[in-house]
C-alpha cells in the first residue's frame, strides 16, 4: 500500500473508533421574551450556598443549593431556596459553559 493509503485508512479507523460528541445549542432569547416565560422574577440576595452531589435532569450531578433572602418581587413568588447545575464538592468541580456562578 502507498502511504497515502495507509493514512486514509488509518484515519478512517480512528474516527470509527472515536466515542460520538454531543452538544446543545441554546438561541438566547430577548428580554421582553424572558419576562413573559419567566414565572418569578426576583431581586434576591444570597444567604448561603452549599454544593453537593445531587441529580439534574435525571442524572447524578454536582448541584449547589441557595438560601435566599427576598429583596424584591417583581412577577410571581419568590423561592426561598433554589438549586442549581454545578458547584464544587472536594476536588471535583462541574459547570455548565455561560452559565453565572
Amino acid at each position: 500500500m502507498t502511504s497515502k493509503r495507509v493514512s486514509l485508512t488509518l484515519s478512517c479507523a480512528l474516527l470509527l473508533a472515536a466515542p460520538a460528541a454531543e452538544a446543545t445549542s441554546v438561541i438566547p432569547l430577548a428580554l421582553p421574551e424572558l419576562t413573559q416565560e419567566a414565572d418569578a422574577i426576583v431581586r434576591v440576595r444570597v444567604l448561603d450556598a452549599g454544593a453537593r452531589w445531587g441529580t439534574f435532569l435525571d442524572e447524578r450531578a454536582i448541584v449547589t443549593d441557595l438560601e435566599l433572602a427576598v429583596v424584591e418581587v417583581l412577577k410571581g413568588r419568590a423561592p426561598a431556596t433554589l438549586t442549581v447545575f454545578g458547584g464544587t464538592v472536594g476536588d471535583q468541580t462541574l459547570s455548565l459553559i455561560g452559565q453565572p456562578m
